[in-house]
């Protein structure tokens, strides 16, 4: 099917879970201070689900071996409700919007884009819907052509997922893969602790992945790892479509 292809101004982007919903004064302020990095091309929102989602009840973050362990259950207020605050503030954003989508009902997120096509600044949309096993994979795929060609989709998916399903998943109409962070359990008061990983010890493998899809002509935004505009500029060597800050943008 045709596809609309994602591009960007700006070679960076943030990942899902760092900003927030919509680009606060703070948040354009901590993006403008990694213009040396490159310079920001959008603004991807946290997951918005259709229904509520609240704080996950083992909620936390965890420093350990050099990254950090993240767990939230991405809390939002739902689509509609959400969508009614987010719409303006993302009309008048300096940056191109790309909402973020976590929703595992195939219909219920076909809705969501279908809204979303109506809305102003929106660049693309990023579905990170929970995927466990083939079926659910098989599923998408026979989904993907009724999702039209009005917005690029950006679907996130690990990055072994990425390297099996990719041009598979292009032919349905993707137009650009975010791999989804590694996820780890570690132990927090003396108590196993679960949750996605991010941090310097990551960018090894975004760096094989980046050059992995740039051999098998798969477009990746890349991530993971990246703390630095040396990594930046050295994993831009394998042209992806963009690259995904993450922790730096906590730090500062």
């Amino acid at each position: 099917m045709n596809k609309r292809e994602l591009n960007l101004s700006h070679p960076l982007v943030n990942m899902p879970g760092f900003l927030g919903f919509s680009p606060s004064p703070y948040c354009l302020e901590t993006i403008r201070g990694l213009d040396d990095w490159g310079g920001f091309g959008a603004f991807i929102t946290d997951p918005l689900s259709w229904r509520s989602r609240s704080l996950a009840e083992n909620s936390g973050l965890l420093e350990a071996d050099g990254q950090v362990m993240i767990h939230t259950g991405f809390p939002n207020r739902g689509f509609r409700a959400a969508l009614k605050v987010l719409e303006r503030k993302w009309a008048r954003s300096p940056l191109p919007i790309i909402p973020s989508l976590m929703e595992a009902d195939l219909q219920l997120s076909l809705d969501m884009v279908r809204e979303l096509e109506t809305r102003e600044n929106i660049a693309a949309v990023n579905l990170m819907p929970p995927i466990d096993d083939l079926s659910e994979i098989q599923a998408w795929l026979a989904a993907l052509p009724a999702f039209g060609a009005e917005l690029p989709l950006i679907f996130s998916l690990s990055a072994d997922l990425i390297l099996i399903w990719g041009k598979v998943f292009q032919s349905a109409g993707v137009s650009a893969f975010l791999p989804t962070p590694a996820r780890g359990m570690l132990q927090r008061q003396a108590r196993p602790f679960s949750g996605r990983l991010y941090g310097a010890p990551h960018y090894p493998a975004a760096r094989r992945l980046a050059r992995e899809c740039a051999r098998r002509g798969i477009p990746l935004i890349a991530a993971g790892g990246v703390d630095s505009p040396e990594k930046a500029a050295e994993l831009a060597e394998d042209n992806p479509l963009a690259i995904a800050i993450d922790l730096p943008l906590w730090r500062g």
